[in-house]
């Protein structure tokens, strides 16, 4: 394992995703400065996985002609002057929605061209387990964005928070671009060649693997929903605890969560490693399902008590990521491998814009973010998608049958 490889990467996916919770950890004041509905607010929050789905095919599927090296740092710089962009710029909705949507786009070309220029110079035997802490340096990097964004917007206001996390953006340019040698040059591709790369059939044939992608998908829904909406919740949960009642602020609440992303994944590619990918997949979307309907009926309960469920529901899913991710990488055609990440990655950052959109109109629907009930709705829908994850995986890891 090239240690010193994984270890810049790491370090460069903290820095150029220390805008990921810009909106998320703010979205109780962007709604009252720019007097969002529900709705609204989980557009600006899934827009940043649109933009990353809408290009990510395209993009890591060319990682199989073009050296990932030199998407990877173009993207970066797109992540550094959106961010920049958003810091100047952003007042309102349509503006905040454009800016994060061309984020999104950012993330799309860094975080598994990454993976695959890590996993091309990996060993075989070495590719799963690396594949777990890349992973888990992606939940660390989006738990410390809710740090990065909460400290620069208590000090600075929230314009210097998406100004300096642009900032870091580019200082995860240097990193790569020292660290990273450049690939021996090859001939540009012909059109054959990217029509050939973006051609997603054989891996849409490859049965196992479509399993792993449609549970990605419902993984990730979880997991961004929880992200874009836990500070909101914990706002709320305060608002109704009894008189002097002793909490967490709501951001630091949500960083702290999401900072046991990073031994949950990493534990969770372990086991699935040892278990089997199949096994633990399903075993974490039912225990995830499961928390998911505690959590929508403890809305009263007292607010550490909150925390502490909340806890547990990003454990389960932060496990399931990587396991979901690993299975994906090992069942992949090594031809097709390029293609099957991107295609995996498209599906899963679908789920990461509907997730929020999905629990915002669940709100809306309830009643708003003031009503108990509507919160119960919301989780509800996401115990529903990762039963749909579970049974996705049991369904198409079996063998078809023959005719």
């Amino acid at each position: 394992m090239n240690r010193r490889l994984l270890l810049a990467f790491c370090a460069a996916e903290i820095l150029g995703m220390a805008n990921y919770a810009g909106f998320a950890a703010l979205l109780p004041q962007f709604v009252e400065l720019w007097s969002l509905s529900n709705a609204q607010a989980g557009w600006i929050s899934g827009i940043y996985f649109a933009g990353y789905t809408v290009v990510v095919p395209f993009l890591v599927a060319l990682t199989d002609r073009l050296d990932p090296r030199r998407i990877y740092l173009a993207s970066t710089a797109l992540t550094a002057v959106s961010t920049l962009a958003y810091a100047v710029f952003a007042d309102g909705f349509w503006t905040a929605m454009v800016l994060r949507a061309i984020a999104g786009i950012g993330l799309a070309g860094t975080y598994m061209p990454g993976l695959k220029a890590l996993t091309d110079r990996t060993g075989e035997r070495q590719r799963a387990r690396i594949t777990g802490f890349y992973t888990a340096a992606y939940s660390a990097a989006a738990s410390l964005s809710f740090v990065f964004i909460g400290v620069f917007d208590e000090f600075w206001g929230w314009r210097w928070a998406f100004g300096l996390s642009g900032l870091m953006a580019l200082a995860a340019y240097a990193v790569i671009a020292v660290v990273l040698p450049a690939a021996p040059p090859k001939a540009a591709p012909s059109w054959r060649e990217v029509r050939a790369a973006v051609d997603f059939r054989p891996v849409v044939r490859n049965r196992a693997a479509m399993g792993f992608m449609i549970a990605y998908l419902a993984v990730v829904w979880g997991i961004s929903a929880n992200r874009a909406w836990f500070v909101a919740l914990f706002v709320y949960s305060i608002s109704v605890q009894e008189p002097g009642a002793w909490a967490w602020s709501a951001t630091l609440a949500a960083a702290l969560l999401n900072i046991l992303g990073l031994p949950a994944s990493l534990g969770g590619n372990e086991l699935a490693i040892r278990f089997g990918y199949v096994r633990a997949v399903v075993g974490f979307f039912i225990l995830a399902a499961i928390v998911a309907v505690i959590f929508g009926m403890s809305l009263d309960w007292p607010y550490a008590a909150l925390v502490a469920l909340a806890g547990l529901m990003v454990l389960m899913l932060n496990a399931n990521g990587s396991s979901v991710t690993g299975g994906t990488v090992t069942v992949a055609e090594p031809a097709r491998r390029g293609a099957t990440m991107a295609l995996h990655s498209c599906l899963g950052f679908l789920g990461g814009f509907l997730g929020p959109l999905v629990f915002g109109y669940a709100l809306d629907f309830g009643g708003g973010a003031s009503d108990s009930g509507a919160w119960m709705i919301g989780f509800a829908s996401t115990a529903i998608v990762c039963l749909i994850g579970a049974a996705a995986v049991i369904l198409l890891s079996r063998p078809a049958r023959s005719s």
